[in-house]
This record gives C-alpha cells, sequence and structure tokens, in this order.
C-alpha cells in the first residue's frame, strides 16, 4: 500500500510522534557526520572502481590507509555494506601448455572421421573402435552392462550381494557397564 494513501496526522499517531516533532525532523539540515559519511561512501566507491571492483572492506581500508585517510575498518564495512558494493570473484587461471607456433598443425595419425551419413546416425571410426561402430544405442547398452559388472568391488573382500547389517538396538547392561 503506498505512502501517500495515508495523511501526517494519521502516520504520527501511529508512531505515537507529534506533527510539530515532525515537521522539526524532516526541516532539520543534514548533520556533519551525515555528509562525511557521504563523502566517504563516494571515496569508497572510487577505490572500489579504480580496483575494476575486485577490492572487499579490507582492501578499501588498506587503500584509505596507503593514501593517509584515517577511517574504521568496521566503518567502511558498513558503508560498502549499505552502499550495494559486493567485489568479484577473481579466480586464478592455472597455467596451460601453448603450443609453439613455428610447431604448425598435429598430424592425425589415427585417421579418425567423425561425418556421420544421416543426422542422429552412427559415427564409424575404424581404428579407434577397433571395426565395431559407434551409435546411441550400443553406447548406453556397453555402458549399462559394464556397470551391472563393476556394481560389486573387485579385490580381496569380494562379494557377490552387497553386505547388510540389521539394526539391533542393545539394551541397557547387556553390553557395556550398567550405569
Amino acid at each position: 500500500m503506498p505512502i501517500s494513501v495515508f495523511t501526517v496526522s494519521v502516520m504520527c499517531w501511529l508512531l505515537r510522534v507529534s506533527r510539530s516533532g515532525f515537521y522539526d525532523w524532516a526541516a532539520r539540515p543534514v548533520s556533519t557526520r551525515e555528509l562525511l559519511r557521504k563523502e566517504l561512501t563516494e571515496q569508497i566507491r572510487m577505490v572500489f572502481a579504480e580496483s575494476g571492483r575486485t577490492y572487499g572492506c579490507r582492501r578499501v581500508h588498506a587503500e584509505f590507509a596507503r593514501r593517509g585517510v584515517r577511517v574504521d575498518d568496521e566503518l567502511v564495512r558498513r558503508l560498502a555494506s549499505a552502499a550495494g558494493l559486493v567485489p568479484v570473484q577473481v579466480r586464478r587461471r592455472r597455467g596451460l601448455t601453448v603450443a609453439a607456433l613455428a610447431a604448425g598443425p598435429v598430424p592425425d595419425l589415427v585417421g579418425r572421421d567423425f561425418t556421420a551419413a544421416r543426422p542422429g546416425g552412427s559415427v564409424f571410426q575404424p581404428s579407434v573402435l577397433r571395426g565395431r561402430e559407434l551409435s546411441v544405442a550400443a553406447t548406453a547398452a556397453r555402458s549399462s552392462a559394464f556397470q551391472r559388472e563393476r556394481s560389486v568391488p573387485f579385490g580381496k573382500y569380494w562379494r557377490s550381494r552387497p553386505l547388510v547389517f540389521p539394526f539391533v538396538p542393545r539394551r541397557q547392561g547387556e553390553c557395556g557397564s550398567a550405569k
């Protein structure tokens, strides 16, 4: 419901404030502290923008310390939070192997051909699949059969069925001390 629906006298009555007190508060000039906080908020925005939106509150506070501006770190945190400044999470790139430009293209030693005779059809890769034709249904059937074979662990502790431990509640005094 919009605020303009209510009159000032109704809102003052609901908040238990006198109308004259409300008008005195509304006509009051902005305090010096509020002006300083607005100026500091603009400086925080500038430092945040200069950093490429990567500096958090701690780094902004450290930047103010380098510039000689004395300000509390908690105040920087509150003002940055009120201004909605949230730094982006920069993730470092892992080092990748880059091929030399003089190396040229890599030869296809296997002779793979990834073109299908028709859309949705199978792809034939003779040297990779040893003469088997690859289709979606065949791949799914092979992978499900492989999963069935591997569903039971191999090795020293091999079992044909999984172990199931029944839950048997212990009664006081049967196991351990009865206190």
